[in-house]
């Protein structure tokens, strides 16, 4: 992106706050909107850094004159201001976008129906303790827009979703990761699963031959519909040779992990631990790191947590599974 620019951003979340901070840090007018009531913290935000706002509405005729307007993930492309900004001639993307259009640094992106949070804790939590300089960011947290703004790093670990991955245009994992893709969201694809496993295809859209996408390939979701001959990039497939009945992966021919020593269960949370394994010895980790970094190992709370026994029952706190496949992993688990 050259010179400067008038960036109109939709949406006063976390996303839509990291990209006007950073547009606004690399020189740009901004502009945001948003169709709520912002946080008193954004509002304070906001006119720290002198970044006007509206809220409760959106303001057509002050943001067709950006010259680019980065949206929330929560905005549809079917919502009617995006369609009228696309008809005006404006470009729209995903705050990953923008963000990924002002760094530097090398990324290793992570997407799924389920998974993604568990996996992409797992990757950060190995290339940090193999000491890399590193950033965990996106769906998980922060965005990437405002990690960029805060600090820069040499690697960023990034957690994707579906609606980030459509506003895509240039966004290019060094390491790609595809662990499943399953019926959710629907109401955004117009019922159709097909479109949905067209946006998480769209990780792997622009990897060139020194790139490297991971993919389940046990999954039918992914394996019926991912075409190989058309992938530029270096490809590592997740087979069932990879796991065994034991609960261990399988990272080299003499080398296996456990899922017991990262203090997780279930026959996905195999599929998630090689996945962030085989990410971060692409990155560079060795395999001594990777299996010390597990000991240490803590995932988010909600996500198949022991929370103690009562008269010999075993309560856990699944509360993050929000779809039936989810439901599924835990109970199989």
């Amino acid at each position: 992106m050259e010179g400067m620019q008038m960036i109109g951003i939709i949406g006063g979340g976390e996303s839509g706050v990291g990209a006007a901070l950073l547009a606004k840090q690399t020189g740009h007018e901004v502009f945001l909107s948003d169709a709520g009531k912002l946080t008193a913290g954004r509002k304070e935000e906001l006119e720290k850094y002198e970044i006007p706002f509206e809220e409760g509405g959106h303001t057509f005729e002050r943001l067709k004159i950006a010259d680019l307007i980065v949206k929330s993930p929560g905005v549809p492309d079917s919502d009617p201001l995006i369609a009228d900004l696309l008809d005006a001639g404006r470009e729209v993307i995903s705050e990953i976008e923008f963000a990924y259009r002002h760094q530097h640094g090398k990324i290793l992106a992570i997407t799924g129906s389920n998974g993604k949070t568990t996996t992409t804790h797992l990757a950060y939590h190995m290339l940090n303790h193999a000491g890399f300089d590193v950033a965990e960011v996106g769906n998980v947290g922060k965005s990437f827009a405002r990690q960029l703004f805060e600090q820069r790093h040499d690697w960023y670990v990034i957690e994707v979703s579906s609606f980030q991955l459509d506003g895509i245009r240039f966004f290019k994992p060094d390491i790609a990761v595809l662990l499943n893709i399953t019926p959710d969201h629907l109401d955004r694809y117009g019922g159709d699963f097909e479109r949905y496993a067209e946006s998480k295809f769209r990780i792997f859209r622009n990897l060139g031959a020194g790139d490297w996408l991971i993919f389940n390939a046990m999954d039918p979701g992914i394996s019926s519909r991912i075409r190989l001959d058309q992938i530029h990039a270096r490809l590592l497939p997740m087979g069932h040779a990879h796991l065994d009945g034991r609960r261990r992966v399988r990272l080299t021919e003499n080398r296996d992990l456990s899922v017991a020593d990262a203090r997780l269960i279930g026959r996905h949370n195999q599929v998630n631990l090689l996945a962030a394994a085989l990410a971060a010895k692409e990155a560079g980790a060795s395999y001594a790191q990777i299996r010390e970094s597990l000991a240490t190992f803590q995932n988010d709370p909600h996500r198949l947590e022991v929370v103690g026994e009562w008269n010999g029952v075993l309560f856990i706190n699944d509360s993050k599974a929000t779809n039936v496949d989810a439901v599924y992993y835990a109970l199989e688990a």
